[in-house]
């Protein structure tokens, strides 16, 4: 499996165990909101990675634009799934916490992806 393929499948497993603990730990408004905040965190977490992955095939510098293009992408998601969220009748708080859940599990993911290419540039 590819280094990118590692990081999808440790970001689908973060996703299951964030979606299970929203199912298990919280109940009404605010389960509907984590629902949607952990959906619209997938959501950019597969785009970005998915970017950053191809992008860092090729060179650091591209990998790097991939990273701001995935930071555009969630500037884009974010008030969507809180607009979103709060037309459902969900709970904003927890669809905001959802959402930067998954961000932060997902910008680990990233860093390490850049910072695998950028070894394997200064090797060469």
């Amino acid at each position: 499996m590819s280094s990118s393929g590692r990081h999808h499948l440790a970001f689908v497993m973060a996703g299951a165990i964030a979606g299970i603990c929203a199912q298990l730990l919280v109940a009404g408004p605010e389960r509907l909101g984590a629902m949607i905040g952990l959906t619209a965190g997938l959501a950019s977490g597969f785009i970005s990675l998915a970017w950053v992955g191809t992008a860092a095939q090729k060179s650091i510098n591209a990998a790097l634009m991939a990273v701001v293009g995935g930071f555009l992408i969630r500037i884009l998601l974010v008030p969507a799934a809180l607009l979103g969220c709060k037309a459902a009748g969900g709970s904003t708080v927890t669809c905001a916490v959802g959402f930067f859940v998954l961000y932060a599990v997902g910008q680990v993911l990233e860093i390490l992806l850049v910072g695998a290419r950028a070894r394997q540039e200064k090797r060469a």
